[in-house]
């Protein structure tokens, strides 16, 4: 410390302030400079440390002031004469000799009060500091911002205060371990002014070893902390402007946002990859938002002036990571001081490298000062100079004696004699100081560790940074171990679009990789910590730099990954609307009036010579099916009572009805007996395609084949009780929606599924109804060729999974004990007799031609009966995890990820309404009161729901990216020429035949919107191609989803809460299917 009094002439005093025990006297070094060649330095001693003392540096400074060089001033420091300064130093600081000519400067305005410096170190390599470069922000770009703003800052050191104005705030605050932070706001709150000087007028040395970091961090920390949480708090400090109060308290919110943040981003990575819960939704919205604030932010952070201080910014960002757990321990135990749990923090002076030496450090200072006052060399008296002195003193006598003479050649070529100068005293102390260094033994390999690892003294700092680096890596590997348990690359990588697809599929998703970059930037810290543990050397210099840029690099391939892996959300209530109106363009007869208006081009085929009329083509051809017609109305009945605000979310839930009762109603009609069926209506072979001869039927309704005939079952019939039980199914299920709203209507409907299911409990169970002949073959000879001649029938192979799903259904309706009974018998039989052994995948589709896992979820929903339950919990395991009871593998996920059915990539016949149908029983499954009451958990049924919208979110485009849409008229890229007769037929009036409109190379002249196709293969690919089976619609293909869908709406499943739950954790110690 110095002090200067007189006019404007100085005399400087350096104070070395020593901790001491409490009770023993502590005793300041101090240097005198009261005459222009005179430097004096002398001990001052006598005080007593005073039970409690919270800040001996400041009590022996204000010893000095107080007792030593303002005696005179005892209560009334006003009248101390503006030009009295004091100049304060730490010991290990040396000013440049333009110091106190700098410093003048400013304060020669009387108006100033206070001038700080900033603080340069000459033991650090600041390309290899991972803890000081903080500084370079304060000093370089927080300061001059605040003195602008008129914030007086002290930082302890290399700072000169006006006399007066220090005596009258009542010296340096003793109340805090901070005195400097303290001084700067009494000084404030006073009305005082003060500069900052934003030159480097002093170097000195910064603590580098790792536990005096932390010491020195920790007393920061608990000195604000100690001023926050008392009466002196600035936000209570009525004189202090609204401005200056967020000022003083700024340095108290870094810390608390330091240790907040740094957790909590911490811990985001960890929780994502281990326990699948995100933060943040990612979505267009949120990349747009991320994209704006990221650069900004970090180009706010990163605001240099010179681009060598880009390194250091960002180390001090590293840095607040490392000391996160030293200000948290800081916090807390300045939180139990202040409760009476812990003693008060005291001051302890941080222990430096180049502070062992306290002579040398005088030594440097009083060089320092006496060349910025161009003083010449003398010799310092000796009387009364204390030993501290002796050092400067002897300095100075040998100013004077070493000379250098120089020998050179003059322009007379002959040598001559220079005349010798003498060393000036920074030249002498420098001479000393490079001897005493090169007489220092080279230290050893591994010093440096074993120095940090003995003053550790029982830190927990490194292992804070540890359980840092740990968990870090811990999210890594999970994020890692996630990605290889999903088969991301479990299929061949042949070019970009297959390498795009790991991503666009969700295997390897952006709630996935972004975490996983997260938690590589999260170890960069710690990571650089271990190393400065054991080296500080180019190792680290180069680390630094290296992940530097690799931060830079992560960051962004974060925001890149946001923008082109954003899960795709579809609007699915403007969706239904399409899927759910393409049905009634298969209506045969007349169509209703919305579809006709926007299908314009659809004829109305009321197919007078029909012996039955009403009900819908379920292929291609212009035939009535009853038997899909009935598992569809059925199926469309269920989605219709389990979600009815779906369809009401949607517009659609009476368009629904309504083609219910326009299927239920022909179902009604082929009844024409009590014990006799209409199961199909014209003839296959009517519409066998001749493609190589390019001849057969193809039009419009108008021109469909005139032969329809009629083909019925009846108690004599050696087949055909699968189609009659379907029936009985379908209308059992009209009568639970009509029940209530046109109770007459529903008691019909419930009337003939009883006759109907009667009539199926007559006839054989050995035949279904494809043992009808047409001709000489079955009507539902499927493949059939000659001459070429091919079509497409609804086959059926099973007879007891529709009974039992009749039954099921009857029991529901009427409540009657043995429809129940009859359920159990049928399902039993039909396990007994019809499931193939070994169960292979095909067995898992459930369609028109499989009703047995309809049948279990609904016996399941109505009885306890094991054998019901168990099949439901196998197809929904080996739907959802790929596998079967046995492990066996049922499904595979395509790249883009629908759940493939086939031990190939070429297996599947209707991969997309096979899905679809899978999807609607588990949205019915999943909330199911039964399932609840048994346990479901919440995370099963999540799954259950994401399954279902993955499925969806596949035949609309995929989970990323613009996909291809399998919906016709919805989404990007969608089909152009799908099977279906009207919307290929042309324009301009010419007969619609096989070759202008099947074999047409174009595109469908007529977008059929909403029809949903039979899907691609295994591996994505589709062929759009009319003469291609994967082209193929049918109202029954719809129907699954417009149910999965309505389900969908009414319980609000969106893409973002399908990856919330789906960590590492869950994965591992949770079914991902039902289990009960």
């Amino acid at each position: 410390m110095g002090v200067g009094h007189g006019q404007r002439t100085a005399r400087y005093e350096s104070m070395h302030a020593a901790n001491h025990k409490a009770g023993l006297q502590v005793t300041s070094p101090v240097c005198l400079c009261g005459q222009p060649s005179v430097l004096l330095c002398r001990y001052v001693s006598g005080r007593i440390r005073t039970p409690g003392e919270i800040n001996g540096k400041s009590a022996n400074v204000n010893n000095c002031l107080r007792n030593i060089i303002f005696p005179e001033y005892e209560g009334h420091p006003e009248l101390i004469p503006l030009t009295e300064l004091v100049v304060v130093f730490d010991a290990d600081m040396a000013a440049r000799r333009n110091f106190l000519l700098k410093i003048l400067e400013v304060m020669w305005d009387d108006g100033c009060s206070l001038c700080l410096t900033p603080q340069a170190f000459s033991n650090i390599n600041p390309k290899a500091d991972i803890f000081n470069n903080i500084n370079q922000q304060f000093w370089e770009y927080v300061l001059p911002g605040c003195d602008a703003l008129g914030y007086i800052a002290c930082t302890g050191t290399n700072f000169c205060l006006r006399a007066r104005s220090l005596g009258m705030v009542g010296w340096f605050p003793e109340y805090t371990i901070t005195e400097d932070y303290a001084l700067s706001m009494e000084l404030k709150s006073a009305g005082f002014k003060g500069r900052y000087l934003a030159e480097y007028l002093a170097v000195g040395e910064a603590p580098d070893e790792v536990r005096n970091v932390c010491r020195q961090r920790s007393r920061w920390t608990k000195g604000h902390m100690q001023i926050f949480f008392s009466r002196r708090c600035p936000l209570t400090n009525w004189k202090l402007p609204l401005i200056h109060k967020i000022l003083y308290t700024n340095g108290t919110w870094a810390y608390f946002c330091t240790i907040i943040t740094t957790l909590v981003f911490l811990f985001v990575p960890f929780n994502s990859l281990v326990f699948g819960y995100h933060p943040v939704t990612f979505s267009y919205e949120f990349a747009l938002a991320a994209t704006v604030y990221l650069p900004m932010n970090f180009l706010l952070m990163n605001y240099v002036r010179k681009p060598q201080h880009l390194k250091g910014q960002w180390m001090a960002q590293v840095s607040n990571h490392i000391l996160t757990f030293t200000y948290m321990k800081a916090v807390f135990n300045t939180l139990l001081s202040i409760v009476g749990f812990k003693e008060k923090a005291g001051f302890k002076a941080t222990d430096k490298s180049g502070s062992n030496n306290p002579i040398a450090a005088i030594q440097k200072l009083g060089s320092n000062l006496r060349n910025s006052m161009q003083r010449h060399n003398h010799d310092l008296p000796t009387v009364n100079t204390p030993p501290l002195a002796a050092a400067a003193v002897a300095a100075s006598k040998a100013a004077s004696g070493p000379m250098t003479q120089r020998v050179v050649i003059g322009p007379d070529g002959k040598p001559r004699v220079l005349t010798p100068k003498p060393l000036t005293q920074a030249q002498i102390i420098q001479q000393q100081l490079k001897q005493q260094e090169k007489q220092k033994k080279k230290p050893k390999r591994g010093c440096w560790v074993w120095i940090n690892a003995k003053t550790l003294e029982g830190a927990l700092d490194p292992l804070f940074l540890a359980f840092s680096l740990c968990l870090s890596l811990a999210a890594i590997a999970a994020g890692v171990y996630t990605v290889i348990k999903s088969k991301t690359f479990d299929f061949s990588v042949n070019s970009w679009s297959d390498f795009a697809q790991i991503f666009t599929s969700g295997r390897l998703d952006v709630y996935i990789l972004v975490p996983m970059l997260w938690a590589l930037y999260n170890a960069i810290p710690p990571l650089l910590f271990f190393v400065y543990f054991f080296t500080k050397g180019r190792l680290l210099q180069g680390l630094c730099s290296f992940m530097q840029a690799f931060g830079v690099v992560l960051a962004a391939a974060a925001i890149a990954s946001v923008w082109l892996m954003i899960p795709n959300e579809y609007n699915l209530k403007d969706v239904l609307p399409a899927v759910t109106q393409f049905v009634d363009t298969a209506r045969s007869g007349a169509l209703p009036p919305a579809t006709a208006l926007k299908y314009s081009f659809l004829e109305s085929s009321t197919a007078t010579s029909d012996s039955i009329v009403g009900g819908y083509y379920m292929n291609s051809d212009y035939n009535k099916y009853s038997l899909p017609i009935a598992t569809s109305m059925t199926m469309l009945a269920w989605s219709l009572i389990e979600f009815p605000k779906g369809y009401a979310a949607a517009g659609q839930f009476q368009t629904a009805v309504d083609q219910l009762k326009w299927g239920a109603d022909y179902l009604m009609a082929a009844h024409t007996a009590p014990n006799q069926f209409v199961v199909q209506i014209g003839r296959g072979k009517d519409y066998a395609i001749d493609i190589p001869n390019k001849n057969g039927s193809w039009g419009v309704p108008s021109d469909m084949p005139k032969n329809r005939t009629a083909f019925t079952i009846n108690p004599n019939s050696k087949g055909g009780a699968d189609a009659a039980a379907a029936a009985a199914a379908a209308l059992a299920a009209t009568y639970q929606v009509y029940k209530s709203t046109d109770p007459s209507y529903a008691q019909s409907a419930l009337s003939h599924a009883q006759e109907l299911y009667g009539l199926a409990t007559m006839l054989p169970t050995n035949g279904t109804y494809c043992v009808l002949k047409d001709g000489d073959f079955s009507i539902c000879a499927e493949g059939i060729k000659t001459g070429g001649y091919r079509w497409t029938a609804f086959i059926s192979n099973s007879v007891y999974d529709d009974l039992a799903l009749a039954a099921a259904w009857l029991y529901k309706a009427t409540g009657v004990r043995s429809y129940a009974s009859d359920a159990e018998f049928f399902f039993r039989q039909h396990q007994v007799t019809e499931v193939p052994a070994p169960m292979n995948p095909t067995y898992y589709i459930a369609n028109y031609d499989n009703q047995a896992w309809a049948a279990a979820l609904m016996i399941d929903q109505l009885l306890d009966f094991p054998p019901a339950q168990q099949q439901v919990l196998d197809y929904f395991k080996g739907w959802m995890s790929g596998s079967d009871t046995n492990e066996k593998p049922v499904l595979f996920v395509t790249p883009r990820g629908l759940h493939f059915l086939g031990g190939s990539p070429v297996a599947g016949d209707e991969p997309l309404p096979t899905a679809g149908m899978a999807a609607v029983l588990a949205m019915v499954y999943a909330h199911n009161p039964k399932s609840k009451t048994r346990g479901l958990a919440d995370y099963v049924i999540g799954n259950m729901e994401c399954f279902a919208l993955q499925q969806v979110t596949y035949a609309l485009g995929g989970q990323m990216g613009k996909g291809r849409s399998f919906i016709v008229g919805v989404g990007s890229d969608y089909p152009s020429k799908p099977k279906q007769r009207q919307a290929s037929c042309p324009t301009d009036g010419s007969t619609c035949n096989i070759q202008n409109a099947l074999l047409a190379s174009g595109p469908n002249p007529h977008v059929i919107t909403g029809a949903i196709v039979a899907g691609p293969d295994g591996t994505d690919r589709y062929a759009d191609d009319r003469t291609n089976d994967q082209s193929r619609v049918s109202p029954a293909y719809n129907i699954p989803f417009m149910g999965t869908i309505a389900g969908l709406l009414q319980y609000d499943v969106k893409p973002s809460q399908c990856q919330m739950g789906q960590g590492l954790y869950q994965s591992t110690f949770l079914s991902f299917t039902p289990t009960k």
